[in-house]
């Protein structure tokens, strides 16, 4: 029975290393460049609450709810912005890739609609500690370039992969243009996919039973 125990153990630690990548839950915003205000349609925390998602689309209202991130207006033409994602984890996480709601925001603005405010050029930075930051080595994995959100609801949004998947406690996404407006960037909603790292002690605590399950004869 003790050799069935210890086989046991070694199958659960097994799968729990080879577990497939999930959506990561409890994740919140830590830190942004900017915010046009702190409501449910506006704020910079909308982007990893929920707000405005029924089911996997996206809304499209600009009512209190809909849940996008506007930034502060940054008065230059070339409008850029970046908000720092807190996967909320105790421990690191293996992302695998993110599924992203851009901009959704409908109607126009002055001369331009509104979603023209959303991503075209999207960086990518991971932090273990939320300040110790490094760019990305592989471009392909460093930078995504969004679609134009439709302004409708009941958007979809779309999904990016890194090459390689990247250990992170906080994610930034750093907003380098957007789809054509000045002086305005944002996001609606974004979603990270991966598994948690378990710490060295999970594994070592395991290994240091084995002795004594060898040890002990069967009755």
């Amino acid at each position: 029975m003790q050799f069935q125990t210890f086989t046991a153990a070694v199958v659960a630690l097994g799968l729990a290393t080879s577990t497939q990548a999930a959506l990561i839950t409890g994740t919140s915003v830590s830190d942004f460049s900017g915010q046009f205000d702190t409501s449910t349609t506006w704020a910079a925390a909308n982007v990893a609450n929920g707000q405005g998602l029924t089911g996997s689309g996206h809304t499209s209202s600009t009512a209190a709810g809909g849940g996008h991130w506007l930034s502060n207006d940054t008065g230059i033409a070339a409008a850029s912005g970046w908000i720092v994602i807190d996967l909320g984890g105790e421990v690191a996480y293996e992302v695998t890739g993110l599924h992203l709601w851009n901009f959704n925001a409908s109607g126009t603005s002055g001369s331009f609609n509104r979603t023209q405010r959303g991503a075209a050029n999207l960086g990518v930075q991971v932090s273990l500690d939320g300040s110790d930051w490094g760019l990305l080595t592989n471009p392909s994995v460093a930078t995504f370039l969004p679609a134009q959100a439709p302004g409708t609801d009941g958007y979809l949004g779309e999904s990016f992969a890194f090459t390689t998947p990247v250990t992170a406690n906080f994610i930034r996404l750093n907003i380098n243009s957007n789809h054509g407006a000045t002086n305005f960037v944002g996001l609606s909603e974004v979603q990270f996919f991966g598994t948690p790292i378990p710490e060295p002690m999970s594994a070592g605590l395991i290994l240091l039973a084995v002795p004594a399950l060898l040890l002990r004869r069967p009755r």
